[in-house]
């Protein structure tokens, strides 16, 4: 499926610029949802990218797996949402406007996705 693709590359290249900088938590946390998706435990998955999100409110990371893990289990809408903030927040990184451009084609919705 184009999120399982979407997935292996996003997660191999999530490291932000500046990341030395990010809560250690955060950090550890944002692992635990890999290692969970690697597993297909979506619910620690989301477990873990909500803390995330509670620590650092403003994590592209965490976004970005919530739209993964909302869109494998079929929550579409969900999908785009976090898809949608991960791109506000990094509009520069082309696996946020891939991940929302898949959710909106599978919505329906053809020209919000070539945009």
């Amino acid at each position: 499926m184009i999120l399982t693709s979407l997935v292996d590359n996003m997660l191999r290249r999530m490291r932000q610029p500046g990341a030395a900088a990010q809560d250690v938590e955060v950090d550890r946390l944002f692992q635990q949802a890999q290692a969970a998706i690697a597993r297909s435990d979506f619910v620690s998955a989301r477990q873990a990218c909500d803390d995330m999100l509670v620590r650092d409110p403003r994590d592209v990371r965490s976004h970005q797996l919530l739209g993964v893990i909302h869109g494998r289990e079929g929550d579409l809408k969900r999908a785009r949402f976090h898809f949608e903030q991960a791109v506000a927040l990094a509009p520069d990184l082309p696996e946020a406007h891939a991940g929302l451009g898949n959710v909106q084609q599978m919505l329906g919705d053809l020209p919000g996705a070539e945009t």
